[in-house]
């Protein structure tokens, strides 16, 4: 399959068909959490076809750094859900873009010392792996 090539214009059509996006709210600094409302498992698609349609290597993207759960975990009534226990990072347009043009996402992920944490960082290895496997 031959990658697309990717520019704002391109971007701009995947955001809007993928999550309805009006495109003059699509500026390329644009929070696609935060502004356009694009959390859980609609961000997760936008991600998944992101990276089939681009060619995008996204073995190094954790999702809760740049979005929360969708609907209800009963691990949250004993532990934060792993969103919530980092800081988001933003995904962007231009980031996205980025991306494309390399192949592949060096997501910006903060070092966590994970020693002092117990079952945080027990509870978010098994919540990653419940969501993949699910």
């Amino acid at each position: 399959m031959q990658e697309a090539q990717i520019n704002h214009e391109v971007l701009n059509d995947l955001l809007s068909e993928q999550i309805g996006a009006a495109r003059d709210m699509i500026k390329m600094d644009t929070d696609i959490e935060a502004d356009l409302s694009c959390t859980g498992d609609d961000f997760h698609e936008l991600m998944d076809t992101y990276s089939k349609q681009f060619n995008v290597d996204m073995s190094e993207y954790i999702w809760y750094f740049h979005t929360q759960e969708e609907g209800f975990n009963i691990g949250s009534m004993l532990f934060a859900p792993p969103n919530e226990r980092v800081e988001r990072i933003p995904v962007t347009p231009v980031m996205l873009i980025k991306f494309a043009e390399q192949g592949n996402g060096t997501w910006p992920i903060p070092i966590i010392d994970f020693r002092n944490t117990g079952s945080t960082w027990l509870s978010i290895r098994c919540c990653s792996c419940l969501y993949y496997a699910g």
